[in-house]
């Protein structure tokens, strides 16, 4: 098991470390009396169902959480406090109504992967020597391409299932259907899918086709200085950062609603978060696909 192999590793490097080795699946039964020993949480898991489950039993043991995730080439490390407001399911509140593309799916930039273990050690250890000077409610981006981090504000939810003001007394941890995706055997769908039943990941090939029909809505969500410099034809700009204050582009009732970015991932955040309102995609591989 990996957890073996890393403390093994650990064990030599740093003798006299104590290391406590679960080699199991994290599910969502598994609750927060599982963390309350432990003075802070880094998630460094690469399936949804996981990290949802580490948020909720994060809050629900009050304490810290650092989560730090890869997709192809970029990568993404947040901060919450134990007591949520924001939470990761602030920041992905429909992200259940999906199934995500794995690493063996889509590939990561093994690069980033240890750019965003760094910055999430950091984080950690910036907490625990002096948590009033570290925000708990920012998202970083971290972009192979640009070599720029793009620093985001998360909103906290009323609404939200996890720490919302009607999340008193419930356990979201409670619900079968994250368990089930994490019993040990299964396997995370490869295909990604909306409420509707239709794919979220589209190529550029379909974009097209859309377009020729007079059917397609394309929204840019990066940022102002990101389109400057390479801009997309007939794309309207609607920052992903707008979309993560609650707002939304206003639809097109007879067009597909088709999101971009540079390399896919906040497109594909752009999506969840507006799939609520109606079917939303993501271009594969964003702006760096199109050729």
């Amino acid at each position: 098991p990996k957890t073996e192999c890393l403390a093994a590793f650990l064990r030599d490097r740093v003798p006299g470390i104590q290391i406590e080795s679960i080699p199991s699946f994290f599910h969502a039964g598994i609750g927060g009396q599982a963390l309350s020993d432990y003075s802070i949480i880094l998630d460094c898991t690469d399936l949804i169902a996981a990290k949802c489950a580490i948020s909720d039993a994060a809050i629900e043991a009050h304490r810290p959480l650092v989560t730090a995730s890869v997709y192809r080439t970029s990568a993404q490390i947040a901060l919450f406090s134990g007591s949520g407001n924001p939470c990761y399911r602030c920041l992905y509140p429909d992200i259940e109504a999906v199934s995500l593309a794995s690493c063996s799916d889509v590939g990561v930039l093994a690069v980033q992967t240890a750019l965003a273990g760094t910055y999430q050690a950091s984080l950690a250890i910036r907490f625990l020597l002096n948590p009033d000077t570290i925000h708990t409610d920012r998202n970083y981006q971290l972009e192979w391409e640009s070599m720029q981090i793009y620093e985001t504000r998360i909103q906290g939810r009323k609404n939200c299932t996890a720490c919302g003001v009607d999340a008193a007394g419930k356990r979201q941890s409670d619900r079968p259907s994250e368990a089930s995706k994490l019993a040990p055997g299964s396997k995370a769908q490869s295909a990604l899918r909306n409420n509707a039943g239709q794919s979220m990941h589209v190529t550029w090939e379909q974009v097209r086709s859309w377009a020729s029909e007079g059917r397609l809505h394309l929204v840019d969500v990066r940022e102002f200085d990101e389109i400057q410099e390479n801009p997309i034809v007939d794309a309207q700009h609607f920052p992903l950062s707008r979309i993560r204050n609650g707002l939304s582009p206003e639809r097109r009732a007879d067009a597909i609603l088709v999101l971009v970015c540079e390399t896919g991932q906040r497109s594909m955040e752009a999506a969840i978060q507006l799939s609520s309102g109606g079917p939303a995609h993501s271009i594969l591989g964003g702006r760096r696909a199109l050729a």
